[in-house]
């Protein structure tokens, strides 16, 4: 990566000779072969009214008022490795050098180089050396279709764009060709694309402590396959900052890469210097006079090199005024403002006349009048503080000064004045406010107000609140303390403090003022803390409903606090295995669950709602209601209510042959149809031939190999055990006509869920 974006591909002297065919020369790098001779292609001039129409958007009018004047492509020159894609864009434009939309542009690879046209904007690539295209009426960004946005291209208008690859290193030379442009010293513009199967890894940014020596390495490898390249020359150049040199004393120094393809060059100060050098680092593929290869530049980049020394600075504080007799405190900071660490750091603190000393944090070394710590090494941007606490012992100004030193010879100073006052006597005096009732919810501002009604100013005054168990206030329980410092006299200052309410009683938060040389006073306010409750009950109006049949639920809600609960919403989630079909009151479902803005319900206020729901299975139906409110703790209320089912049975009865002759067989088809919602157990088909037929087979085989007994004129099926929902059991009895006459064929159906059996009778003509 380069330092500052800054990479300038040049082209070296070389690259012109490059380009010249010589005489008995062969060449030795793999890809420096000639490219193929190119078919010539006769093409016709386009006409200048006529521009043709890409796939992407017919042109718009002319962003110029005027015609097309001149033409230009960028980059006009660039080194890029093999294999890779280069996009070139042309601008047409204007005498006053405004773009010009709708222009045709025709791209040329011209022969006897290396390069191909890989696509064209708008798409009209005739073949690989010539394509056309139209400047843009409007901006975009031509994106690569990878993760990197910094390789996209912006298009503007009456700018287009062409792109071309190489597979063999060479030079493309491109010529970007307006048709409509009527100067023909103007209609054309060139751009050389030299390609190269090389890539490097350049250093990178350093910073280092002035003076010591710094390192500069650079890869060279080859592009397609990433082997190193040896012997290629890259030189290293100090172009700006501090005075250095490389190996050898001078300011450029030339190095070819080694086995790994790494050309290094070692940079030193000439002396220590705070500073940035900008290194030009040049990458020169070496001549090859055997191959008729002249040496040729590839690149050429600027790394950075930032020189850093430690450096100190110290700073003091302390009070403008105080009063005679007061203990105060000094506040001094070392600093290291450098980039490296420094070592050997003393700090002193030599207080003046009317000034004695009374404590230091960290402990400090005395001796008389100065006070002095040893903080030996600091980090880089580090900081070290320490507090001195004098007494002022006279009237009057006193300046006091610190001294920062470290090794080196670094110094730094520091000072502060105070001015020390005649004593006099303050008087303090303390009133507080507070809402009188809130919402548990709502936070309560306490505002205290001090005043010093003396004539003297009061030192380090402060403010002590004892807040009551149930409140928590700026964050803190039991007690809060506020600073206010130095109150002159007739001053006054406030504090606010924000509280919030755990439960809801009337608190009483008293807050007392104190300072070192004056009286305490203390003031207190109340606030009544309430906060609405609401209640809630649900209930089915059955106890057991069927399937397939509305459910309705009876919701009540009340109001059970000693104030109006505000914004009450209640909500019911549609059970599973149900249908909602409606709601009282003006509740409305969404994805499942149904609200009610129930508005302000005041204390013993009390609503009552209902939803209708359909049960669509069988089973035990679990609903849960909720309801909430402004401040109020939210309440749930369950119910639950028992969906069966419906037994319905079908007995249908057929003789098969009716008529039949005397001798002759009938079979009489039995159907049994459970229609309802449950299962039916138990069933039991009982047959009674008449007196004038015999029996002679039955089946059961349709009901599930039901076996069946004979006695006499009556035939009996075993009992069925289960017959589910929608389910038939079909029977069949085969019986012989042994008499003349109209005959009843009767059958009879019972089951557990029958209160009374089922009789069924057929008709059967016998002659």
């Amino acid at each position: 990566m380069l330092s500052r974006s800054i990479v300038r591909l040049s082209l070296a002297a070389g690259l012109a000779t490059a380009a010249i065919g010589l005489g008995g020369c062969t060449s030795c790098y793999t890809n420096d072969a000639p490219a193929p001779k190119r078919q010539v292609v006769v093409r016709k001039r386009a006409k200048k009214a006529a521009p043709a129409r890409v796939e992407r958007s017919a042109p718009a009018p002319s962003v110029s008022a005027g015609g097309a004047t001149s033409i230009e492509v960028s980059p006009g020159i660039a080194v890029n490795p093999v294999r890779t894609q280069h996009v070139l864009v042309a601008t047409v434009r204007d005498s006053g050098g405004r773009p010009v939309s709708g222009e045709r542009v025709e791209w040329i690879v011209a022969g006897g180089g290396v390069g191909d046209i890989v696509d064209v904007d708008g798409g009209e690539k005739i073949d690989n050396t010539f394509a056309v295209s139209h400047t843009s009426s409007s901006s975009y960004t031509l994106d690569r279709g990878n993760d990197d946005p910094s390789d996209d291209v912006s298009v503007g208008p009456g700018q287009t764009w062409c792109v071309i690859t190489s597979s063999a290193e060479g030079s493309s030379n491109v010529v970007a060709y307006a048709p409509g442009i009527a100067n023909w010293d103007n209609h054309k513009a060139f751009a050389t694309k030299n390609w190269m199967d090389v890539t490097w890894e350049w250093p990178v940014d350093a910073t280092n402590k002035v003076g010591s020596p710094h390192v500069f390495s650079t890869r060279v490898m080859r592009y397609s396959d990433g082997t190193p390249l040896v012997g290629y020359m890259v030189n290293y150049e100090i172009i700006s900052g501090p005075a250095g040199s490389f190996q050898g004393g001078s300011q450029m120094v030339s190095v070819k890469t080694d086995g790994s393809g790494v050309a290094s060059a070692t940079l030193n100060q000439s002396s220590p210097a705070v500073g940035m050098n900008d290194v030009e680092v040049t990458i020169i593929r070496p001549a090859n006079s055997e191959c008729c290869v002249p040496e040729k530049q590839i690149i050429a980049g600027v790394v950075r090199k930032t020189w850093v020394s430690p450096s100190i600075a110290c700073s003091k504080t302390g009070p403008d005024r105080v009063t005679e007799g007061d203990t105060f405190d000094y506040v001094l900071t070392a600093s290291n403002t450098g980039d490296m660490d420094v070592g050997g750091v003393t700090m002193t603190d030599a207080l003046p006349d009317g000034l004695t000393y009374v404590s230091s944090a960290p402990a400090a070394t005395v001796t008389g009048n100065r006070v002095v710590w040893n903080l030996g090494n600091i980090e880089a941007m580090g900081t070290r503080t320490m507090t001195v606490t004098v007494r002022a012992d006279r009237v009057g100004m006193v300046e006091n000064c610190g001294e920062m030193t470290a090794e080196g010879g670094l110094k730094s100073r520091c000072c502060t004045t105070t001015t020390i006052d005649k004593r006099r006597s303050p008087a303090l005096a303390i009133t507080c406010t507070c809402p009188d009732m809130v919402l548990v919810c709502d936070p309560i501002t306490w505002r205290c107000t001090v005043t010093n009604n003396g004539d003297g100013p009061a030192n380090d005054v402060r403010i002590t609140c004892r807040v009551p168990d149930g409140l928590v206030c700026d964050g803190s329980t039991g007690q809060t303390e506020h600073w206010i410092g130095t109150l002159g006299p007739g001053e006054s200052r406030s504090i606010e403090s924000t509280c919030t309410a755990t439960r809801a009683a009337r608190f009483t938060k008293t807050c007392e003022v104190s300072a070192s040389n004056a009286n305490t006073a203390e003031a207190s306010c109340s606030v009544t803390v309430k906060q609405p409750s609401l209640a809630i009950t649900k209930r089915s109006t059955r106890s057991e409903w069927k399937v397939g049949r509305p459910i309705q639920w009876e919701i009540t809600v009340r109001s059970t606090g000693d104030i109006a609960a505000r914004d009450v919403v209640l909500t019911d989630m549609v059970p599973a295995g149900t249908t909602f079909e409606s709601a009282t009151d003006g509740g409305m479902n969404q994805g499942g669950t149904v609200a009610w803005n129930l508005g302000s319900m005041e204390p013993g206020q009390e609503r009552t709602v209902s939803m209708t729901v359909r049960a669509n299975s069988i089973g035990v139906v679990r609903n849960t209601a909720s309801v909430r409110a402004y401040c109020a703790d939210d309440v749930s209320a369950n119910a639950e209510t028992n969906v069966t089912g419906v037994a319905a049975i079908l007995l249908e009865l057929i003789d098969v042959d009716d008529p039949i002759e005397v001798g002759n067989t009938e079979t009489y088809v039995i159907d049994v149809t459970n229609q309802g919602s449950i299962d039916d157990t138990n069933v039991i088909i009982m047959c009674t031939l008449p007196a004038e037929q015999e029996f002679v087979s039955a089946d059961g085989s349709g009901a599930g190999g039901v076996s069946h007994r004979v006695s006499g004129k009556v035939v009996t099926f075993d009992p069925l055990p289960r017959l589910g929902p929608k389910a038939r059991a079909t029977y069949r009895i085969t019986v012989r006509a042994t008499g003349v006459g109209d005959v009843r064929f009767a059958v009879q159906l019972d089951s557990d869920v029958l209160s009374s059996p089922v009789n069924e009778n057929e008709s059967t003509h016998q002659y």
